[in-house]
């Protein structure tokens, strides 16, 4: 039972890295196809063209994207928004979209957002102190000038009698 549970394992391993080597392939042969320009990249339009092909949409299909949100699913891919895609940002895209990895994603997304809030927060109360800082300096700075200008006044005043 050890041997044949050993075998399975290793035919199932085999045949997922098979499955996502073909993946792969594939989604090159898709990105070679929909760069119409040839500059190695594919921007928006290119893209939405590339929905209109059966391949595309079965490549959607099979991580569960429907193509009502493929202007998201560009935004998404697009991870230097650059408004182009190039080769590895769309297979890398395409391939975080697939099966539980999704999961992890929107969790690892959670996590970074909830680390940018904090930061964004610490940041916000440095602000909010300089601020607060610079505001009761210059409150100050204008009771001193103020006050010098009084006492100039006062000096004149003195001076002429009044």
């Amino acid at each position: 039972n050890v041997i044949t549970g050993v075998f399975v394992e290793s035919a199932l391993l085999t045949a997922k890295a098979d499955k996502d080597m073909y993946m792969v392939n594939h989604l090159k042969s898709l990105f070679k196809a929909g760069d119409r320009d040839g500059n190695g990249n594919i921007n928006w339009m290119e893209f939405s063209k590339m929905l209109r092909s059966t391949e595309m949409r079965e490549v959607l299909e099979a991580v569960e994207v429907d193509t009502n949100e493929a202007e998201a699913l560009f935004k998404l891919i697009d991870m230097d928004d650059s408004g182009e895609v190039d080769i590895n940002e769309f297979i890398s895209g395409c391939e975080r979209l697939r099966g539980p990895a999704k999961a992890l994603d929107l969790t690892v997304l959670k996590l970074d957002t909830r680390k940018l809030s904090e930061k964004y927060r610490k940041h916000a109360r440095l602000v909010e102190s300089h601020i607060s800082w610079t505001s009761n300096f210059l409150l100050n700075l204008a009771r001193q000038q103020s006050s010098m200008h009084e006492s100039e006044e006062s000096g004149r005043n003195n001076r002429l009698g009044l």
